[in-house]
């Protein structure tokens, strides 16, 4: 019995010391950036030995990896719960991006991360593997709307990319400037509804 209890217990203090490292980790960065921030922040603000670190972590970066995924996988979430909850074409449109900027106006903590690592933020996205099947979700979202007639038929990578792409930098912009939400929303709207909406798909449209 003690062969079996005694690796359950080291699995689990291993999983609570990198979730020490992480959550320091979030702070650091989110107080002084990822570019200023060393390991040495990271673990004494873990309150953990220095040696430890590397037992989780290649590098701060290693950290700040994490941290985005983490971060992507709940806004892929929020964005599939928010098309799922769309009635049409236009209201398609924009619940991703509404979506978005809720997460930040609702989750200080995510959007004090994301404002002083603008850059490094960006980057990592795009290198993100979650971010990936982000993509994939809304290329299939979109498939889905041309193949019911809602959506002119349309190359579906090249457009989820770019509408990716334009929610990255409208989070980001918005950041410091929350009074600009509305009016980008409302481009942006209008810039994919031009492009996409099919003949008669703003007839009886909500917004």
């Amino acid at each position: 019995m003690n062969d079996s209890v005694g690796p359950s217990l080291r699995e689990a203090k291993k999983r609570e010391n990198r979730k020490a490292f992480l959550e320091a980790g979030r702070r650091v960065f989110s107080e002084i950036g990822l570019g200023a921030a060393t390991v040495r922040d990271i673990v004494r603000e873990s309150g953990l030995a220095q040696g430890s670190f590397y037992n989780y972590f290649d590098s701060k970066e290693a950290v700040f990896e994490v941290i985005v995924d983490s971060v992507v996988e709940q806004i892929r979430a929020r964005l599939r719960e928010s098309r799922e909850a769309a009635i049409d074409g236009p209201s398609f449109l924009i619940a991703g991006y509404q979506a978005c900027m809720e997460l930040t106006a609702f989750d200080p903590d995510t959007a004090a991360l994301m404002r002083r690592n603008q850059n490094a933020f960006r980057a990592a996205f795009y290198q993100n593997q979650t971010a990936s099947g982000l993509l994939a979700d809304l290329v299939e979202e979109l498939d889905g709307k041309v193949a019911s007639g809602v959506f002119r038929p349309h190359d579906s990578a090249v457009m989820a990319e770019t509408m990716i792409s334009l929610g990255v930098d409208l989070i980001i912009t918005c950041l410091d400037a929350p009074d600009e939400a509305p009016r980008r929303l409302d481009f942006l709207q209008d810039l994919f509804a031009n492009a996409l909406l099919a003949d008669g798909a703003l007839d009886g449209a909500c917004c």
